[in-house]
């Protein structure tokens, strides 16, 4: 590493993308040390891209980062000597930062002087709680970048030092993020994914993206329902509107979280302010919405991901990953018998054309029938437009063929393509081959599983080892 950065260090005026990926921490800190000290003398006047990544997540989700020795940041860090950081980086427009920390309050100095009114697509992903930014250098950075277009926040994002900072930010106004089009959001808790919403107004956004990214060892599950409540409203609830219960299923041997509205809370439930005289979409947090993407996203109870898609008049396509069958119901319009004498029967995301399913397990034969005709019919039928394709994946498995059967519903206009994909009759004979490609590299005796191996994770094992699972106990 050092002895490329020797070669190219020297035509750093000349820099328009920089890319540093790598498995390890040790080999992108050295990297960062030698580029830090050039790049915060002489700049980078030419550079429009930069993506720092160390290529391991599990590491992030330790409650501090690893290895502790490494941990200062140590770039774009300015020095008391740097009169002003204008000439740094006055053209960087793409900003990547995959488990990779710098000074934040440096970078959103060195931002604000640019060219181009700060970034116009920025990625933070898979950072530890400690290294992560606070919320004002969260709501700093931001606001350097009004004309950021795209914004993924993915395993990090802003944490709050303590409850009087968290108080302190939300009485402060929204950045303004007037030409934002696109939010991808990875949570970890819902807690998190609400302090970000919490900081921006984005009335333009068109494509979000919400994932559960908790640790897949966790037993506890996540209750996205807070997250879903925002997006649905647009306003923000704090935990003094829910009471919590915690649940234990013997059957899948998961802890889940639940949150409950308290009846005598002051504050009407999102179910009950959509059913208000006010149009629900008008008031939702991302009132532009066209395209909406779940994956994994866990709510215990079905009327709050229904009050969503009930705010969402402008959604054309929607994909869900990992969910259920039971998930999809709530695009069904609600049952007359169901209904209040003053409420009205809207159909959930009424432009929905297009829908992709991904990882439903045990789909039977009924859940097609359902998909194929139920579904599309029930939102015809109460005025929403046609599901014009409804693409159906049975497996997510890479590799081996794919075969696709196409069905044409001509009744209700609706076209199902099922994807399948089948396992190669030379996988066999494959895997032997990267197997022994592997053991060659590995030197042949080796375990992958030693210290040092290629699944050792020494973080991970701390973390999610007997002594967790006993406490859980």
């Amino acid at each position: 590493m050092r002895r490329a950065l020797d070669i190219l260090l020297p035509h750093i005026p000349r820099w328009r993308s920089l890319a540093i990926l790598t498995d390890t921490w040790a080999p992108l800190y050295a990297a960062l040390q030698q580029i830090q000290p050039v790049i915060t003398t002489i700049g980078a006047a030419l550079l429009e891209s930069l993506a720092l990544m160390r290529c391991n997540d599990f590491v992030s989700y330790s409650p501090t980062f690893e290895p502790q020795e490494m941990k200062g940041p140590g770039f774009l860090t300015l020095s008391a000597t740097v009169d002003s950081p204008r000439t740094l980086l006055p053209r960087l427009q793409k900003l990547a930062l995959r488990g990779v920390h710098v000074d934040w309050s440096g970078l959103a100095s060195i931002l604000s002087q640019g060219e181009h009114s700060g970034l116009s697509s920025l990625e933070l992903s898979s950072h530890s709680v400690d290294v992560r930014p606070t919320i004002s250098e969260f709501r700093q950075l931001l606001s350097t970048s009004p004309r950021l277009t795209k914004l993924v926040v993915n395993g990090s994002g802003p944490r709050a030092v303590d409850e009087n900072e968290e108080q302190l930010m939300s009485g402060l106004s929204r950045i303004s993020l007037p030409c934002l089009q696109a939010v991808t959001l990875g949570y970890r808790s819902a807690h998190e994914g609400q302090i970000l919403f919490n900081l921006f107004d984005a009335p333009k956004v068109r494509a979000l993206t919400l994932e559960d990214v908790t640790h897949p060892g966790d037993p506890e599950v996540v209750d996205a329902g807070r997250l879903l409540d925002y997006l649905a409203t647009g306003e923000s609830c704090t935990q003094d509107d829910y009471d919590f219960v915690v649940a234990y299923s013997p059957s899948a041997g998961l802890y889940y979280q639940l949150e409950v509205w308290k009846e005598d809370s002051a504050r009407r439930s999102p179910r009950a302010a959509a059913a208000g005289k006010e149009d629900a979409g008008s008031r939702g947090a991302f009132p532009s919405l066209e395209s909406l993407t779940f994956k994994r996203v866990k709510c215990a109870f079905p009327e709050r991901l229904r009050s969503l898609f009930e705010a969402l008049p402008n959604v054309q396509q929607l994909e869900m990953s990992g969910m259920t069958m039971g998930d999809l119901d709530a695009l069904l319009p609600q049952a007359y018998d169901d209904l209040g004498p003053d409420d009205t029967c809207p159909c959930p995301c009424p432009r929905l054309e297009s829908l992709c399913i991904r990882g439903f397990e045990n789909l039977k034969a009924h859940d097609f029938a359902f998909l194929i005709r139920a579904l599309a019919l029930a939102r015809v039928n109460q005025g929403g437009c046609g599901l014009r394709r409804v693409d159906i994946y049975l497996d997510d498995t890479v590799g081996g063929y794919v075969t696709e059967d196409i069905i044409h519903v001509s009744h209700v206009g609706t076209t199902v393509k099922i994807i399948r994909e089948l396992q190669s009759v030379y996988d066999d004979s494959d895997s032997e081959d990267d197997e022994m490609d592997c053991d060659g590299d590995q030197g042949g005796d080796s375990d992958p599983f030693d210290a040092g191996g290629a699944f050792n994770d020494p973080v991970f094992d701390a973390r999610y080892g007997e002594a967790f699972f006993e406490m859980r106990d």
